[in-house]
């Protein structure tokens, strides 16, 4: 392990949990080539391919401190292989909603990072009333031709009429490069009875331990590595308390996953997988994902670092 710190400026030198001025490096960069929206794909397939990732020594969070404006790159973002997966992603909303209604049966529902709406289809099918959020266009258009009412953009949008009785934020919070900042928008359009729902990977699961630098969570569009203390403490910070922690399972087809895994294989055994396996879901569970259930708390939001 290298103890090079960042670039001396105030953005890459601040630990985006905590605040703290030391990090360290731990792995160097993998990145070959200039970025493009490419590389920020739902589906992209380089596993193990990071910006540089620095450990905060005071708070132990993991971040490409280098990667600080990766908006640009989901405003532009088109992924036709997401959306060619419809059956099996609406699958794994339906599992994220019987999580949701034990908290929540009914009410207002905003999705931030949407995509092109289908944990918003599950819902409406539940009954919430629902608007969901996402910066990529493209994604946005697709949510239209369902009918869905997805506003293209981020947090924080005046358009939007809150509180939410729940708010969710799916595989988004180790995109952003102001993690405690978004997290502190969504406090703000939840009121003290509201409940939040996020997923993320677990850095600090017993899978990433073992894959090492080939886990299949390290790609260029995570920009955040959180585990079960530096989640709770970005969440502390941006006056939100968890509540429930779970691990995820996951419903993808068996098309895609036969394909996913065979980057693990020698180039000369990997395999097209046949086109009949893109009808079959396949549930499994690798326990290196977080599920958090949060809520407001009543006390004052804590300053977000940096403001």
């Amino acid at each position: 392990m290298s103890n090079e710190t960042t670039p001396n400026n105030s953005d890459s030198n601040t630990c985006r949990v905590c605040a703290g001025r030391t990090l360290e490096l731990v792995r160097p960069s993998t990145i070959r080539r200039p970025l493009s929206e490419v590389d920020f794909a739902i589906t992209d397939p380089n596993y193990g391919t990071t910006a540089a990732i620095y450990r905060c020594r005071e708070c132990g969070f993991l971040q490409c401190a280098q990667l600080s404006d990766v908006l640009q790159y989901y405003q532009t973002l088109k992924d036709e292989e997401y959306d060619s997966s419809g059956q099996h992603r609406l699958h794994q909303a339906e599992k994220l909603l019987q999580t949701i209604i034990r908290y929540k049966k009914s009410g207002k529902l905003l999705d931030v990072g949407a995509g092109t709406g289908y944990l918003m289809q599950r819902a409406l099918a539940h009954g919430f009333e629902t608007v969901g959020i996402e910066p990529s266009s493209w994604l946005c258009d697709k949510a239209l031709v369902k009918g869905l009412n997805v506003l293209c953009g981020v947090l924080p949008d005046p358009s939007l009429n809150p509180p939410y009785d729940v708010v969710t934020l799916i595989d988004v919070i180790e995109h952003v490069s102001n993690p405690v900042e978004v997290l502190s928008h969504i406090a703000g359009v939840m009121s003290t009875d509201s409940v939040g729902v996020l997923v993320t990977p677990d850095v600090h699961s017993l899978a990433a331990r073992l894959t090492g630098t080939r886990w299949w969570h390290y790609r260029v569009a995570h920009v955040g590595y959180f585990n079960h203390k530096t989640i709770s403490l970005a969440l502390d910070r941006a006056g939100l308390r968890p509540i429930s922690f779970s691990r995820p399972a996951w419903y993808l087809s068996a098309a895609y996953l036969m394909s996913r895994l065979s980057v693990y294989l020698p180039s000369y055994l990997r395999l097209n997988p046949p086109a009949v396996l893109n009808r079959l879901t396949i549930g499994f569970n690798l326990f290196d994902s977080m599920l958090v259930v949060f809520q407001r708390k009543s006390t004052p939001l804590h300053t977000v670092a940096g403001k």
